[in-house]
Order: C-alpha cells, then sequence, then structure tokens
C-alpha cells in the first residue's frame, strides 16, 4: 500500500511538473513591455545590426547602422507604450509562453485604409527560431482585423535570405522595391533598401486563419 501510494504521489507530481508549454499569441499588456522591449533589443542588436550594416556597406552608405538602429531602440521605448493602448489604430502583440508568459517575439501592425493590413515590424528571439513563431505572429495580425483584403510589408533586400524566404512560404511573392521618394529615419531611399510586398488576403486562407485572443481592431 505504501509503495503504491508512493508510486502515485511521484506520477502526479511527474505530470505536474511536466506541463507542456504552448506558444500562445496576444495583445501586449503593460506588464508585458520590460520583457517585449528586451526582445526588441535582442532581435535588433543581434540581427537588425549585422544586416544593416552589411546593406550600408554594400550600398556605398557612409552611416552607423549601429548608431541609427540604437536611436531606434531609444523610440520604440517611447512608442511601444502608444501601441498598447486600445484605440490606437497601431497593435503590438506577443508570442508568449502559455506557463511562464516569456515573450519569445513580438508583431507591430496597422489598417493602412478600411481593407489594407500593414505589418511594420516582426522580431523573434533568435534562440527560438524555427518554432513557426513568425508565422503565429503573423496569422494573429491578420486575424486581429476586420474586413481586410490585403496585406502589405516592407523588408530588408540584400542579405536577408531568411526573411525573405520566410515571407515567401507565407505566400507572398514577385517583391518590388521601395519608392524612390520614400526615406528611412536616417535618410536612405526605400527604393535602395527595401522590398515592397503586396497580397490579396484570400490567397492567404487559410493560412492567415488564427485563433487568438485578440479583439479585432476596427
Amino acid at each position: 500500500m505504501k509503495l503504491f501510494f508512493s508510486l502515485s504521489i511521484s506520477l502526479i507530481l511527474s505530470c505536474f511538473f511536466n506541463i507542456k508549454s504552448e506558444i500562445i499569441v496576444r495583445p501586449v499588456q503593460s506588464e508585458d513591455l520590460p520583457g517585449i522591449l528586451e526582445v526588441d533589443k535582442k532581435v535588433t542588436r543581434e540581427h537588425f545590426i549585422p544586416l544593416l550594416t552589411s546593406t550600408y556597406n554594400y550600398l556605398n552608405i557612409n552611416r552607423s547602422a549601429e548608431e541609427d538602429l540604437e536611436n531606434e531602440i531609444i523610440e520604440d521605448e517611447k512608442t511601444f507604450p502608444d501601441y498598447i493602448n486600445p484605440t490606437n489604430n497601431t497593435k503590438l502583440y506577443g508570442a508568449f509562453d502559455s506557463n511562464t508568459n516569456k515573450p519569445y517575439g513580438l508583431i507591430i501592425f496597422h489598417k493602412a485604409d478600411a481593407e489594407t493590413i500593414m505589418i511594420d515590424l516582426i522580431e523573434v528571439d533568435q534562440d527560438y527560431t524555427n518554432q513557426k513563431i513568425g508565422k503565429k505572429l503573423f496569422k494573429a495580425a491578420i486575424g486581429a482585423c476586420k474586413n481586410i483584403t490585403r496585406c502589405m510589408l516592407y523588408t530588408i533586400q540584400h542579405y536577408n535570405e531568411n526573411t525573405i524566404a520566410f515571407y515567401k512560404s507565407l505566400g507572398f511573392k514577385d517583391p518590388i522595391k521601395g519608392p524612390k521618394d520614400q526615406k528611412t529615419p536616417a535618410g536612405v531611399s526605400y527604393h535602395d533598401i527595401y522590398f515592397f510586398y503586396e497580397i490579396d488576403i484570400n490567397s492567404l486562407l487559410p493560412t492567415a486563419t488564427a485563433t487568438t485572443t485578440a479583439t479585432a481592431a476596427p
């Protein structure tokens, strides 16, 4: 009897401490901001700074990518809190561990017009790639907006094969160069640095169907 009781307790404890976690995507709350900002800093420093440095070198742009993007981190610290306001057209969602609430990634998006969603930024912690977190974030953004028929986004053209392949896996094809008259905060023409993607949302379905805790954006 004692042996049976001991085995039963061990089994219960084993089940309790080995609860499988999931990745959930939901709107970022104020208490999530410190962790989300840390993800933003980490991805910027580990991924975007080397990527933009290579791009600047390729384009012979005499600027410091590190300085430009460190300034963007400072700007993100100011703007991210605004994006969690439910009345703001720009939304900030995060991918979290369902047990620990640890953030693994984030997406920022807004409705460019009544029928169009613009993806402004997707970031996934480099330690947790290849877990379909980026796809979950994308699905959540699409699922959060009512009555949209198309999706648009920009991504860096050069030395960015993995990201381009990711968007291709979502259904985005045949990008064009960004507009010449639009410039980054650093003054670089979008035409030189970005690809522009546009897609009919219906062509993404059911890929774009997602189950989230999101409230649909107006």
